[in-house]
């Protein structure tokens, strides 16, 4: 019966998105940081990230890749951050299976991009702004009026959903009141299309 236990707990028996599966519960479990630029990090405490969905991984250098679609709550500095979205997942399996860094990539690359317009905003720099916006975007760049508009505006949390190219995020301030911003994925990163300054 042991014998039977053991072969069953084995990761090469189990189908390759029960493994991915695995390794993701096994990482929520254990909570987990999100690296970003500028030294800064999402905190992900345990139990915060559910896999929604896993499509069957295929096996690729001695590691699975496969596609999940995740659902992760966290804390970036003082930003509180929710977010759902698909994100293409290595797990390299040996006695266990783990996660590969990054886990979240497309998260990661849209919080950089959130940051990146709170900190132009903090300088005032209009460059920096005009710099984030999509190459699709055919909008005027912003004023310095506007500019100083939504930089008196905090954020207090960012509810992000990412479906392919696309991101869509509710930005909330402490007040309740939220904004809506719209990004893109572009060959250097992700750009804003819409809710720029």
């Amino acid at each position: 019966m042991g014998l039977l236990l053991g072969l069953f707990g084995c990761p090469s028996l189990a189908s390759p998105a029960d493994r991915v599966r695995g390794a993701l519960e096994r990482l929520s479990e254990e909570g987990t940081a999100l690296s970003l630029a500028r030294e800064r990090t999402l905190q992900i405490p345990t139990g915060r990230i559910e896999a929604l969905a896993v499509d069957a991984g295929r096996e690729e250098r001695g590691a699975l890749e496969a596609f999940s679609q995740l659902a992760i709550e966290g804390r970036s500095g003082e930003v509180v951050v929710s977010y759902v979205g698909n994100e293409r997942i290595r797990v390299r399996c040996t006695t266990s299976c783990k996660v590969e860094e990054p886990f979240a990539p497309r998260l990661a690359g849209v919080l950089e991009a959130l940051w990146a317009r709170r900190d132009a905003l903090a300088a005032g720099d209009l460059a920096a702004i005009t710099a984030l916006a999509a190459a699709s975007d055919r909008n005027p760049p912003p004023t310095l009026e506007e500019l100083r508009q939504a930089a008196s505006r905090d954020a207090a949390a960012w509810f992000i959903r990412v479906e392919g190219r696309t991101a869509v995020v509710g930005e909330a301030a402490a007040d309740g009141s939220q904004k809506r911003l719209g990004l893109i994925r572009e060959a250097d990163g992700w750009a804003f299309s819409a809710g720029l300054p």
